[in-house]
């Protein structure tokens, strides 16, 4: 067996070993996601990470966890007052949120449903 155009090498600012294959790097994967913020719950921030790690092997599956994340934390903003489901509680929240940040919510509900239900159309209007 051999290996041709496979380069192994460390990296100068982690010091961590790297992986290239035909000068592409394999290892560590590249993740452009943001890191989650100081202030994130703590089983929020579980979920998010783990999304992160996963986001180039499977986008469909970080969607799917970006939205428990999002659910986590809206249900952890409202606590009791949370609606029935995500829609109406994102509804509730609306009368406080910048309206970036509630299209956003809406964005991302409505894409990791349809990116679970593949054979749905994403058409979301603002």
């Amino acid at each position: 067996m051999s290996l041709e155009n496979v380069w192994f090498a460390i990296c100068y600012h982690c010091k961590k070993y790297t992986v290239w294959i035909d000068e592409i790097l394999i290892h560590p994967q590249i993740n452009g996601s943001p890191p989650p913020h100081l202030d994130m719950p703590d089983d929020v921030r579980e979920t998010y990470v783990e999304a992160r790690r996963i986001v180039a092997l499977s986008p469909r599956s970080a969607a799917a966890l970006l939205r428990v994340s999002i659910e986590k934390l809206v249900y952890d903003i409202l606590g009791s007052q949370k609606g029935k489901d995500l829609n109406e509680s994102i509804g509730i929240l609306v009368e406080v949120l910048h309206v970036d940040i509630q299209q956003s919510l809406d964005y991302l509900r409505v894409t990791r449903n349809n990116a679970v239900h593949p054979l749905r159309v994403i058409d979301v209007e603002y």
